[in-house]
Parts: structure tokens; C-alpha cells; sequence
């Protein structure tokens, strides 16, 4: 997981917060390379290390997912690797 802006891709935030709700895990297995069918949708994601949280993603990279995580308060800009997400589901 990497924080910060990367070097080559600039992004702006989505204007509003994410939905109020959290979904259920999901039941069926999630290939995390596709959550490119998620590109600029509300998605929530569970990591293989237990966080799990609102995501917008923004660009997939080779390996790479990058959006921006939802604080809670505020949208900040987040790089993830693919093999972090272990489940995910847009909306």
C-alpha cells in the first residue's frame, strides 16, 4: 500500500462521500484484476491484511489499482496492489 500522489497520473477526488451503508463480504470469489469493471464507481474493498473501506478507482496499472480511500471524512489518493485486495464489490 502506498500513500501519496503517483508520479505519473494526477486525479481529482470524486465530489461526494461514498454510500452510508457497508455490504456484506461476498460469497463467490473476486479476481481483483477486474476491478477495472469498477473504474470510477463508488467499490469496497476487503485487503488481505483486514482493512477494508470505500474506494474510487481511478486507473489499473500492471499490478497496481490507484483511487483514492475514503477517510471517513475526506477522499485521499491511495495506490494498491492487486495481490492486497482480497474481495471487492461496486456499486
Amino acid at each position: 500500500m502506498h500513500f501519496g500522489p503517483p508520479f505519473h497520473v494526477h486525479h481529482i477526488p470524486p465530489l461526494l462521500p461514498p454510500p452510508i451503508f457497508i455490504p456484506t463480504f461476498p460469497v463467490f470469489f473476486v479476481n481483483p484484476s477486474s476491478i477495472s469493471n469498477c473504474l470510477f464507481r463508488n467499490t469496497y474493498v476487503w485487503l488481505t491484511n483486514g482493512n477494508q473501506f470505500w474506494f474510487f478507482p481511478t486507473n489499473v496499472g500492471f499490478g497496481t489499482v490507484t483511487g483514492f480511500w475514503w477517510t471517513g471524512s475526506v477522499w485521499l489518493i491511495i495506490v494498491l496492489g492487486l495481490n492486497e485486495i482480497r474481495s471487492f464489490s461496486c456499486f
